[in-house]
């Protein structure tokens, strides 16, 4: 059920329920970071690997960084420059009963974000525990950055508290923290650039890594439920016989000649981001037989453009069309 009603939304998860929750990256599926029982309820619904560690969200920068006793400067450096915002720090893990082993798939090392929606704020203000919360989509699946998204894929299996449109659109920056220097684990809105600009040192990039156990690193995730392709131009496109573009979906930063059944033309890489899953979503919903998308180049946010549509088309390309 969708509601506005983030009174009910606090009782359900001090209970050990699931919410779902809007944030200025994508929805999240949250439940109590301390309940070994509710940390289950989100690995059953997601279908999500119990290895595969959670994000764990509050709304205070120092509890935030009060999470454990290891917090390099850097760390606080970046915290105060980005948070709150769509960025996740990942610290060695100290002895915390705030979060229970399962939230954390077992790891030595706990990650930990604070959001800018002031829906979200509004909800982890009155929690008295740190929220666990991955995307709300099932696990590979396309994002939700919407309250119809999450219902669409969950129906009325859990609470959703409803907010507007999520502002970035692509999954928060994950840092890892836990050596001397700070290393990209996977990209989002906040860059590589900016944060070398913060801190003044070289920043490693892991994110194409997928032996490091983090949200978004399998090979195929953000996956839609149709066939989607990279192309670079028309002719490229032309060239899938097997597909009438007429019943297919497109989205790149340039026009096309060609006539597509849903086309989207996003005139920046803010934009092409913000739109992205919601485009996912509506293609599949419209009936669309496959996607078509034009990539951004890859500088600024367009890495992290460029990270979801490679993975969200891995299945596809393997199969060759």
């Amino acid at each position: 059920m969708i509601t506005d009603d983030i009174e009910m939304c606090i009782n359900a998860l001090t209970q050990g329920e699931l919410v779902a929750f809007p944030t200025e990256t994508v929805y999240g599926l949250g439940a109590r970071a301390d309940f070994p029982s509710a940390i289950a309820k989100i690995f059953k619904l997601k279908g999500r690997p119990t290895d595969h560690p959670l994000i764990m969200h509050c709304a205070s920068i120092d509890v935030a960084l009060a999470i454990s006793p290891y917090v390099p400067d850097y760390a606080k450096k970046l915290a105060s420059e980005f948070w709150p915002g769509p960025m996740t720090l990942i610290f060695k893990r100290g002895a915390n009963d705030a979060i229970c082993d399962e939230a954390v798939g077992g790891n030595d090392s706990v990650a930990i974000r604070v959001p800018s929606n002031e829906i979200a704020r509004e909800l982890l203000s009155s929690c008295t525990f740190f929220v666990a919360a991955p995307s709300a989509n099932k696990f590979s699946k396309v994002s939700s950055t919407t309250s119809a998204h999450v219902q669409e894929q969950f129906d009325d299996e859990l609470i959703i508290l409803d907010g507007e449109q999520s502002s970035y659109g692509l999954e928060s920056t994950i840092i890892s923290c836990i050596d001397e220097t700070p290393a990209i684990l996977r990209t989002g809105a906040i860059t590589k650039n900016e944060i070398q600009n913060i801190l003044g040192v070289e920043v490693e990039d892991k994110s194409t890594s997928s032996e490091i156990k983090v949200s978004g690193n399998k090979q195929i995730h953000y996956s839609p439920n149709i066939p989607l392709f990279l192309v670079d131009n028309d002719e490229q496109i032309s060239s899938f016989t097997n597909f009438d573009t007429q019943e297919c979906a497109y989205i790149g930063g340039r026009e096309t000649q060609l006539e597509f059944k849903f086309p989207l033309v996003v005139l920046n890489y803010e934009l092409y981001a913000h739109e992205l899953y919601d485009f996912f979503h509506r293609a599949q919903d419209q009936g669309c037989k496959a996607i078509f998308a034009v990539p951004p180049e890859a500088q600024g946010i367009g890495i992290a453009i460029n990270d979801r549509l490679k993975k969200a088309s891995s299945q596809w390309e393997k199969n060759g069309g």
